[in-house]
């Protein structure tokens, strides 16, 4: 009775993978690309939202895939580690189980994920797995996605519009 309690939230055909930066090397951490923070490391006080996006099979088309779990960087002691990559500490997600429906032994799935909080854009690169994709009945154990980096940069709009703002406030002020 407990092993069926067990396996009843999983379905029958179903694979799970954890999509984490941190469990196995090269660790990329997630950094910003541009602004203030440039070059330093994403940290969860960052307060950025991250989307996991899998498909079946070899993919290079994003349109193609499906909308998968959310996480964000977490807020542990394993953001304390600097791994001497010039970004500082921090920067590591332990990610969410991702499930895999449809999924048959030796299947191999398409990955990427990106940030998706307003006003923020990046994507990591497009990643295969098949050996670290586990069955979801039962749910253990749990495979570990490989680490991919990630730059985070703020939305094109978002320096033009500074400027400008910059520029009116300049231009309105009166001389004394």
């Amino acid at each position: 009775m407990i092993l069926g309690l067990v396996t009843v939230g999983a379905k029958a055909g179903e694979g799970q993978i954890l999509v984490s930066n941190y469990y196995l090397a090269p660790y990329s951490q997630v950094y910003w690309g541009f602004g203030p923070k440039v070059n330093q490391a994403v940290t969860a006080a960052d307060g950025l939202t991250f989307q996991i996006y899998f498909a079946k099979g070899v993919i290079t088309d994003p349109s193609q895939m499906t909308v998968g779990d959310t996480f964000q960087i977490d807020n542990s002691v394993i953001n304390n580690i600097d791994p001497q990559e010039g970004h500082g500490p921090g920067g590591y997600f332990t990610g969410a189980i991702q499930l895999l429906p449809n999924w048959t032994f030796g299947d191999t799935f398409t990955f990427m994920y990106e940030v998706i909080t307003p006003g923020y854009a990046g994507m990591s690169p497009f990643w295969q797995e098949n050996a670290n994709i586990f069955s979801a009945s039962p749910l253990l154990p749990v495979g570990f996605s490989q680490s991919v980096g990630l730059i985070v940069v703020p939305e094109p709009t978002t320096i033009p519009l500074a400027a400008i703002g910059a520029v009116s406030f300049l231009t309105s002020r009166r001389r004394t």
